[in-house]
């Protein structure tokens, strides 16, 4: 999660009510080891209401991130 002197993306909205609040990400810019735990640069989707830009990348660690699978779609046939 961003820290609190960073703007916080916006959270997903979920059907089901939960404690927990999930950020969606674009993707994974990077990753690193800090005193030998994985942390990943999560790049955010979505803008800042308060400075109308994106918001920026963060280090975050994996317990820290929620995967949802993702669909394949084959874009390899195209229609005539």
């Amino acid at each position: 999660m961003p820290r609190a002197k960073e703007s916080t993306p916006e959270p997903i909205d979920e059907e089901e009510e939960s404690s927990e609040t999930y950020y969606k990400a674009k993707k994974i810019l990077g990753e690193k080891k800090v005193r030998g735990n994985i942390q990943y640069l999560v790049d955010w989707e979505g803008i800042d209401p308060d400075t109308g830009s994106a918001y920026d990348p963060t280090w975050v660690s994996p317990e820290d991130c929620f995967v949802v699978p993702l669909q394949f779609q084959d874009t390899s046939r195209h229609s005539h």
